[in-house]
Parts: C-alpha cells; structure tokens; sequence
C-alpha cells in the first residue's frame, strides 16, 4: 500500500513508562543508560528531525532534577499518566507503554529504544515503507524460550483455536527501532494486539514470560506475512541468530543504516562492572563526541550525573 508522507525524515520518540522498575525498587536508569539515552536525541536532532519524549512523572522528574530536559524537543508525560495508568492490570507486561503507544500515535513516526542511537541521516529508501524494523531474528526452531507458540500463553481457548496466523513461516522483527508509516497497518496491528489481551485469562502474568516479545516483536512478523500487501523492511541488513548468539549479515539490495548502536543485552553485563561501564561511556563519548555541538558536550561532561563515569 503506498505511504504518501511527505515528511522525512519523521518525527521520533523515546518511550518510558517506570512503574515495572519501581515496582521491584529498581531505579528508572542507570547512569550509563541515561547517557547513552541523551546522546540517542541530541544525535537524531542533528541528522533528522524532532524528538519527543513520551513518559510518566517519575522519569520526568528525574531529567529535570538533573538537568536533562534540554535533549528532547518536548517531553510529554500526560499522556502516559493518562492512558497507561488506567490500563494497569497489563503493568506485569514488559513495554506495555511502548505496544500500547505504537498503536494510538499517528503515522508516520520513528520509535528508537533508549538504548539506541542513529548517527547518520536515515536513507529515503525508506520513506515509501509501511513498516521498518531494526533487523531480523532468527532461530532453527521458530519457536524458542523467547518466542514460544501462542498456544502457550493463558488464553481462552476459543482464541487460541481461531489464531489466524501462519506461525511457522512469519519472520520475526527486532524493534530497538521501528517506523510507522501506514495507518491501515497501525490500525490492525492495534486491532491484533487489544484482541491478544482480551483474550488473556489472567492478570498474573509472571507465569507469561516474555509476553512482550510477543506483542512487540512477534505480532508485527505475523500480520506482515499475512498481509504481503504492505511494504516492510528493515533499517540494516542483518539477523540475530539465536541459537548461535551472532549477527549475520543478510544478502539484501537497497540503502540500510549504517551507523546504528544498540546496548541491548550488554546492559546487564555493564550494571555488575564500574570499570566496564567507564568503559564502555568513554567509548561512547570518544565516538560521537564530533559530532555534538559543543555547548551540548560540554553540559554533558559538567553534568554531575555523570561524574561517576570519569569521562
């Protein structure tokens, strides 16, 4: 179906909904995360196009208590606090906040994880797209620890036995970045997922794992492969094999990004090690640094925050 936005590069987003992480007395981020997620919209202002941060109180307070509200062209926390809380009997689901918000903004848009960064332009390759994602993950077994079949999860059963999609040759995406760009897409992705959640027969959700996975990641894979119509494809060229813990690089035509980083698991190896964490900031530091204005550097090296990373 043809996107006939035309505004590129889009508008992008941060999400962060900390009611998971207060709820096990953890804090909203680590100071290597907040820096990582500074640089991650100050990088996309310089090559792209606004950003907004969309989040809750808590997180708000936390930026402007520590002087980091300048990253974002806007931060915007009520719709968050108005919407998300009321949907608290799914807080037990992993980045609700972000499945949820996916489906309410209006396209086009660029979602980026907090722990991601595009140092570059994104390429109008992509502009005519319905659907972008970071890259593509694979496993022998479609049906892994992460992204187990839907008959697993506590569903009613009449779901289960109506569950119209072909699970065993959809792909599935990795979204640390995705784009919308088609409301009619938007549209059945929400339709998909609310129906998912309806269909839920309990609130204790512990016994789900990785429910996120699914409604996040999975579904898009799904509803792509059962409707072909809709132009979709991702920002790089790679896959994540799971069984063998790589990324291997795909034989696709066509511009991709080239300059993308994304943290991901590294972050728990980097919460349990100081020297790793410095680490891994200087690295950060050192390779976007040209690339920042220097009134913008320089408040991120004096800001106190950040004092125990000795950049």
């Amino acid at each position: 179906m043809k996107n006939k936005t035309d505004i590129w590069p889009p508008k992008a987003i941060h999400i962060m909904w900390s009611a998971p992480k207060l709820k096990k007395n953890l804090p909203i981020f680590e100071d290597f995360e907040l820096l990582t997620l500074v640089l991650s919209a100050l990088l996309y202002r310089k090559y792209n196009n606004e950003i907004t941060f969309y989040t809750d109180l808590p997180t708000y307070n936390l930026l402007l208590e520590n002087d980091l509200c300048w990253a974002w062209n806007e931060i915007n926390y009520n719709v968050l606090e108005d919407s998300v809380s009321k949907n608290s009997g799914y807080s037990g689901i992993e980045n609700f906040a972000k499945i949820w918000l996916q489906g309410e903004l209006k396209p086009p848009f660029l979602y980026i994880d907090n722990d991601a960064i595009i140092a570059e332009k994104l390429p109008k390759s992509f502009k005519d797209q319905d659907f972008c994602f970071a890259h593509y993950e694979k496993s022998e077994s479609s049906y892994t620890r992460w992204y187990p079949k839907v008959s697993t999860y506590p569903l009613r059963k009449e779901y289960i036995d109506t569950f119209k999609f072909d699970e065993e040759n959809s792909e599935i995406f990795n979204t640390a970045l995705f784009y919308f760009g088609s409301v009619d897409l938007q549209q059945i992705y929400k339709n998909e997922y609310e129906s998912f959640l309806k269909s839920l027969t309990t609130k204790d959700l512990k016994s789900a794992e990785f429910l996120y996975l699914f409604l996040d990641q999975r579904l898009m894979g799904l509803i792509s492969n059962k409707f072909p119509e809709f132009k979709v494809k991702p920002f790089i060229p790679y896959q994540w094999n799971m069984d063998k813990g790589v990324m291997e690089k795909l034989n696709l035509n066509g511009e991709f990004l080239q300059k993308f980083h994304h943290t991901w698991g590294g972050k728990k190896v980097l919460s349990k090690s100081l020297a790793l964490k410095n680490d891994y900031c200087k690295k950060l530091i050192n390779e976007y640094q040209r690339f920042l204005k220097p009134e913008d550097l320089e408040r991120i090296l004096k800001n106190p925050l950040f004092k125990n990373l000795k950049l």
